[in-house]
Formats: structure tokens, sequence, C-alpha cells
């Protein structure tokens, strides 16, 4: 109650000074007086870390007060979401001190235990989009105390294989997030299209408000084979820029009622930078979800895209629009649907668009907690 509510905002010495109840029985009626001296209202002093594998001074980038500021429950919860999202840990345990404070201010404890340093994974797995295949990865959740990661993953399937190497290196100063170099292999085989793609990438990621934000610099070499060039081998050299953005609420993270979200991309190659096309693509995807009485909920999704080229068939596949699969217009296949050719033998080749609208709409029933049945509507 009010004693929470107090000790959340640093009135540590708050006490109840009068509690009074008046029944008038006659009228059903009653008064409740109830009249608390909150005391001085404490300042939030410096964060202690107890012992931990990383280097000094790595983890008390991240607390967000500054030690002086006014006491406020919301800082302490801010600190404990920013140390469980870098995966260190498995136990954070932040406890104020206020018996300890000086000049008002009230230390808090940090008690961290370390999480299990690597991961390793290996599965079967099916996919629409892939078919059957296999995968497997290795995680070290530190690489030293400075806190660097690195990710390992591979996943060989009937239509798709990809291998990608990710490092990545805390960057804590002014917007929390990590400095990440990667470098990935790909092969996609489509009914229509195939494609070999290697990329390197070099990015930096943060955190602003319900934001997350990612710039990148990006090189792409891509061999490719599609109808817009006879079916012919040809390649693409793309050196390019890009901002990428997400924002998001919710009041539950595995099963919203109540959730907005939007994802924001825009990419841009010049020759001046290296490309072999010169070109400006947009993408803005839309997500809502809305609860309707204790079991149903409303789900709404729409996906605008657009690419600026005069080299159109130069563009590389795997960065054309399509539409299609259990992401997009369900009850069509993986990126089956977009521009076309027909062939002599009446054969119709998609061969990916300049522009792409999809939008959603589904109306989900629960019947427990596992099991319910949703009807959706797809365009695109």
């Amino acid at each position: 109650g009010m004693d929470r509510v107090l000790a959340e905002r640093g009135y540590f010495d708050a006490r109840l000074e009068r509690a009074k109840v008046t029944v008038q029985r006659a009228r059903l009626r009653a008064d409740i007086d109830l009249q608390w001296d909150s005391g001085p209202r404490y300042a939030l002093g410096e964060a202690r870390f107890d012992e931990h594998q990383f280097r000094p001074g790595l983890l008390e980038k991240l607390v967000p007060w500054t030690p002086g500021q006014p006491y406020d429950q919301a800082e302490l919860l801010a600190l404990r979401s920013s140390l469980v999202e870098l995966d260190y840990f498995a136990a954070i345990d932040l406890r104020p001190l206020p018996e300890e404070a000086e000049d008002g201010q009230v230390p808090v404890q940090v008690d961290l235990a370390p999480a299990k340093r690597s991961i390793y994974d290996f599965g079967v797995r099916y996919g629409t989009a892939t078919g059957l295949g296999l995968s497997a990865g290795l995680e070290r959740r530190w690489v030293n105390n400075r806190g660097h990661k690195l990710r390992t993953r591979m996943n060989l399937a009937q239509r798709r294989n990809d291998l990608t190497a990710q490092y990545r290196i805390p960057a804590f100063a002014w917007l929390d997030g990590w400095y990440t170099a990667s470098a990935s292999v790909r092969q996609e085989k489509l009914e229509y299209v195939d494609s070999d793609l290697v990329e390197l990438v070099g990015s930096r990621s943060g955190r602003l408000g319900n934001w997350n934000l990612l710039a990148a610099l990006n090189f792409r070499r891509e061999r490719f084979k599609d109808p817009l060039t006879g079916n012919q081998l040809a390649y693409s050299t793309l050196v390019y820029p890009s901002l990428w953005g997400q924002w998001g609420e919710s009041d539950d993270p595995l099963y919203p009622r109540r959730a907005h979200g939007l994802t924001l991309e825009l990419r841009g190659g010049h020759s001046s930078l290296g490309s072999d096309v010169d070109f400006l693509l947009a993408r803005a995807v839309a997500r809502c979800s809305r609860g309707i009485g204790r079991r149903d909920r409303l789900l709404l999704r729409a996906e605008a895209g657009a690419t600026w080229t005069d080299q159109f068939p130069e563009f590389p596949p795997s960065l054309r629009f399509y539409a299609g699969g259990d992401r997009s217009v369900r009850g069509y296949g993986y990126k089956e649907i977009g521009p076309a050719l027909t062939a002599s033998d009446g054969r119709r080749f998609v061969f990916g668009g300049k522009h792409l609208l999809v939008a959603s709409a589904e109306y989900e029933r629960m019947f427990s907690r596992q099991w319910g049945v949703a009807a959706f509507v797809d365009a695109g």
C-alpha cells in the first residue's frame, strides 16, 4: 500500500502517525482517516557492484542515475533491465541500503552470479521456406573481462544454407548498445531464383527510450541467376550504409493483449562508395494487438516497402521485395508472390519487385492457456 509507494520514492523514514476508522452502522458508512509523516526524501547514491568476472568500470557505465538525484525505484529497475539484457548473469540482486546512507544518499548494492559461459546447440528442423535441415550454434556469453561476445551459427537445409560469425564489443557510453562485426555466407535456392551471397557488416546499436536503433555499413557480394538476366550468371557488389529502428510498447512480452510496434529501415548505395548499383530502399512494418474480452485478441499487421533505382535488373535478388509465406501472405509459398515473367513453355518466373504492400488481420480465440483457434485475412 502507501508504505510501499513511499519506499519506492525514497521516503525510508516514513511512519504512520494516525489510523482511525469511524463506522456509522445506521448509514452503512465508514470513514477512514490515515496520516503519514513522510520524513525527508532520500537521494540515490553510488551503485556498489559485488565481485564479478569483468574489469572494473565496465558495468558502472550502465548505471542510469547520478548520485544525488531524488531516489526513485524505477532507476533500479532500469539498471536491472540493462543487466538482464547483457545475458552475462544467472542471478541479479539490487538492494538499496538506507541504513548506510550518508548525506541523505542511499547506496545500492548489486550482487551478480555469472551465467554459463558457453552455449552449444544442435537441432533438426523443418520450415516451409527452407525445407528439412540441420542447425548448430556456439555462443560465448563473454570472451574476456571486457565483456566481448562471440556467436557462430550454421544452418544447412534443402533450399537455404548459411554460416554466420558475429563478434560484439560493449558500447555502454552515450547509448547502451554494441559495436558489432559480422561475416556471413548464404546460399538460397528458390523455385525461380538462385543466389549465393557473402556479406560483411560493421554496426553500432543502441537503445533510446522504447526505440532499438542500429546504424551499419554493409558490404555484399552476390552471385545470382534469375529470369531478369535471362537465367545467366550475374554478379553484384554493394557497399552501403543502413539505418534500422524498432519501437514497441507491450503489456506482456510473451502474450501481449495490448501492444504496438513499428519497424523502420533505410538503405542507400552509390557508385562513389563502390556499389555497382545506385539505389535507395525503404521499408516499414507496423503491428498492433488488442485484447477483446478475456479470451480473444485482434492482431493487425501492415508492411510497405519501396526501392528507387534505374538499374533494377542488376539489383540483387536478396534485396528485392517478395510476398508469400507464413510471415507474409499466408496460403502462398515463401516468396511466391511478385512481378513475374512467362517463359516460352508457359512457366511463370517470380523475380522480385521494386515495391511491396502487405496487410493482415487476424482474430484469435483461446480455449486454454495453450490452445486456441484463429481466423485471418492476408492481402498483398
